[in-house]
C-alpha cells in the first residue's frame, strides 16, 4: 500500500493517520500530498470541530523519508532552487495545519521526530502516549529544522529550551517533555 493518510471522521472529529508502512509513517510525497489536499479540505468545512493528527502502528512520524529513491523525497538534490521549492510547499502544509479554524490535536503514538515532531508542535495541542520518544534529529541527519519546528518550539518552550532541543541530540521521553 503506497503511504499517505488515512481520514476518519465521527461526530465532529476528523482523525488524520499518516501511513507509510515500513518506514514508521516517514514523509514521502505521496504522503504529503494527502495531507495537504487534507487540510485543504478541513479549512472549509464547516462540520468538522477538531482535528486529530496521529500515525498508523507504533510510531507518529520519524520526519522525511532520508532513504527513499529520490524521486518521493522532497530534498532531491537535483538543484537548490528545486529543493527550496519543495520545501516551500510543504512549510506551506505545516503552516496550514496551524491555522486550521478546528482545534488540532496531535495524538502522538510513539516516535516523534524531526519533521514528524514540526507537525505535532503545529497543532493547538499534543497528547503522547507514555511510549511516545521526541527528538528534533535533524543535528543527526545535518540539515536545519524544516516546517516551523523551530518557530513553533520557541512559542511553545521558550527560546533557551528550543535551542537545546535543536542544537543538542538526544530524545526526550513523553514523560520529560510533559
Amino acid at each position: 500500500m503506497p503511504a499517505g493518510v488515512d481520514r476518519a471522521d465521527h461526530d465532529g472529529v476528523a482523525t488524520l493517520a499518516l501511513r507509510n508502512e515500513g518506514r514508521r509513517n516517514a514523509f514521502a510525497v505521496e504522503l504529503l500530498d494527502d495531507l495537504d489536499r487534507e487540510l485543504t479540505d478541513l479549512a472549509g468545512d464547516r462540520h468538522t470541530r477538531v482535528v486529530v493528527l496521529t500515525g498508523h502502528g507504533s510510531a507518529f512520524s520519524v520526519g522525511a523519508d532520508l532513504a527513499a529513491p529520490p524521486e518521493r523525497r522532497t530534498l532531491r538534490g537535483d538543484s537548490v532552487g528545486a529543493d527550496l521549492a519543495r520545501l516551500r510547499r510543504v512549510g506551506g502544509i505545516a503552516e496550514r495545519l496551524h491555522r486550521l479554524p478546528q482545534v488540532t490535536v496531535a495524538a502522538v503514538n510513539g516516535a516523534c521526530a524531526g519533521a514528524g515532531l514540526s507537525l505535532a508542535l503545529a497543532c493547538d495541542l499534543r497528547i503522547a502516549a507514555e511510549r511516545a520518544v521526541f527528538n528534533t534529529a535533524f543535528l543527526g541527519a545535518g540539515l536545519s529544522g524544516d516546517l516551523g519546528g523551530i518557530w513553533f518550539a520557541t512559542r511553545i518552550v521558550g527560546h533557551a529550551r528550543a535551542r537545546e532541543l535543536f542544537l543538542l541530540p538526544g530524545r526526550l521521553p513523553a514523560r520529560d517533555a510533559a
